[in-house]
């Protein structure tokens, strides 16, 4: 069988196994005194002729017929010699990493904190009118002073009792003296001459007509028809 398989109209093939395969070929060919190429060849042999027919080395035709009839006797079926199907390799998926400690647990997220309620001076801003908003930008106006001025921009006349009563109470001085500061500054930051910001005895605080004019046309939106 050796011979034959080194025929000269013979062909060589490099087979590329694992090592563990090549370790038992070479086992397998000193017990039965060959070369693990040689006994590569023989194992191929045998293998073709149980699947596809004689191989032309007549000892190992041979063989594979009396195996084949043995077989076909007690079972009624050929005897077929396994191969291994080299199987594709099974791709590995990545590795989960592992938890975070810090990360929240999954499932609900948690609830969102309450809103922050506003503070004073947000919610005195929050109160006033748009003329009252473009009065205080375009002086500089504490937001109580912006409230004054736009009342009186809008014809009240003002006095302690007038403001209590009328103002928002975010926006309106929480005394007398108080109020009478918030106009004396008014005075100095607009300015307003004691003819354009009247004190009227007894009655409270105004301005002049032309005066009122003035703020409303200064404080008209743009797009406003003339």
């Amino acid at each position: 069988m050796r011979a034959q398989a080194e025929r000269a109209d013979s062909r060589s093939v490099t087979i590329t196994m694992p090592e563990t395969v090549y370790t038992r070929l070479v086992e397998q060919a000193r017990k039965f005194g060959r070369t693990p190429a040689a006994r590569a060849t023989e194992l191929f042999m045998a293998a073709y002729a149980a699947h596809h027919g004689p191989t032309g080395m007549k000892e190992m035709d041979e063989a594979v017929e009396r195996l084949n009839a043995a077989s076909k006797a007690s079972t009624g079926r050929p005897a077929v010699v396994a191969a291994e199907i080299p199987l594709p390799p099974v791709p590995l998926l990545p590795a989960s990493p592992p938890p975070d400690p810090r990360a929240e647990p999954r499932g609900e997220p948690p609830p969102s904190p309450p809103p922050r309620p506003p503070t004073q001076f947000e919610a005195a801003v929050a109160a006033l009118t748009p003329r009252a908003l473009a009065l205080r930008k375009r002086y500089g106006l504490t937001p109580s002073e912006a409230c004054l001025l736009d009342a009186m921009v809008g014809g009240r006349c003002l006095s302690p009792f007038v403001v209590h009563v009328d103002l928002p109470a975010a926006l309106r001085p929480s005394t007398e003296a108080a109020f009478r500061v918030a106009m004396a500054r008014l005075r100095k930051k607009v300015p307003l001459s004691f003819d354009e910001l009247q004190n009227v005895p007894n009655v409270g605080y105004r301005l002049s007509p032309p005066t009122r004019d003035r703020f409303i046309a200064e404080t008209a939106p743009a797009d406003a028809a003339p």
